[in-house]
């Protein structure tokens, strides 16, 4: 599954070109939004599924033509790789969501938030599914373990990339709310591509985990959404005993992965301090 990497004499992007790309993407959106006016009264999932697909897919063009001299080339894997791998990432993502929820739960979103969001979903199913499940994974992997994790893999050491790349994932997603939930998975979702050099179990973890979320949301009522972990559980006790069979299912899964992955391949790390940025070129 792994593709051998091209060494380069100036990987990007840097944490400074990254930053840049955050602007981006921010201005990008904000302009991407006004697609979706017109469909707030009769198909709001739809407009938002186009906004955001316009608003990502000219985020991750301008990615690409930022990339200047001497970077090489952006190349992505898909690589399926040993399909054993994925009933285990499954698992994974579920186990790793177990122990997001708590953290979640103690600073819920509010309802306005709530609101805004379920508006922008609105009643259409089928939209929702293509915007979280087929769109966000695709366009986001791309992106940030594409583009981004990729990049900083061969200039900053693997735990530094990962966690950088992760905090950035959260950060786009542009409120606190999500920001925990984006970092963990992100960080998980790095190791897997650091191991890999593959964006396809990228996207199979994004999708898994976003999936879930959709499918929860679709098939339990209000009184159940509004409940906590610890509610649904049925106490401390048996929340406790969840998390530790969900630590030790996730150890046992890392370790198999661990087995069944290949070696990363060496990386021409160039360890070098915080850029501004001020070498960006737009070709």
């Amino acid at each position: 599954m792994t593709e051998p990497t091209i060494p380069t004499s100036n990987p990007y992007p840097t944490l400074g070109q990254a930053w840049i790309l955050f602007l981006i993407y921010v201005g990008l959106n904000i302009g991407a939004g006004a697609i979706a006016i017109p469909f707030q009264n009769w198909a709001p999932a739809l407009g938002f599924f186009l906004a955001y697909v316009v608003g990502m897919g000219a985020t991750y063009y301008l990615a690409r033509r930022m990339a200047p001299l001497g970077a090489g080339p952006i190349v992505h894997s898909f690589q399926a790789g040993n399909l054993v791998v994925y009933p285990i990432l499954l698992v994974l993502t579920w186990t790793s969501l177990l122990f997001i929820t708590p953290i979640i739960e103690l600073y819920p979103p509010p309802e306005w938030f709530e609101e805004i969001f379920e508006g922008l979903m609105g009643d259409s199913q089928f939209w929702s599914f293509m915007t979280l499940v087929v769109a966000a994974p695709i366009f986001e992997e791309l992106l940030f373990r594409g583009i981004i994790l990729d990049g900083f893999l061969k200039r900053y050491s693997v735990w530094k990339s990962i966690l950088w790349s992760s905090f950035f994932f959260g950060l786009f997603h542009l409120n606190p709310w999500q920001f925990v939930t984006a970092m963990i998975l992100g960080s998980f979702i790095g190791w897997v591509y650091h191991r890999t050099r593959s964006l396809l179990p990228c996207m199979a973890i994004h999708a898994f985990a976003n999936g879930t979320s959709f499918l929860m949301g679709q098939t339990m009522d209000e009184e159940q959404m509004d409940m906590t972990l610890l509610e649904t559980v049925g106490g401390i006790g048996p929340l406790l005993l969840a998390l530790v069979v969900g630590a030790v299912i996730f150890w046992m899964g890392i370790r198999i992965l661990d087995r069944l992955l290949p070696a990363a391949p060496p990386m021409n790390v160039i360890e070098a301090p915080v850029e501004t940025g001020d070498d960006t070129t737009i070709s």
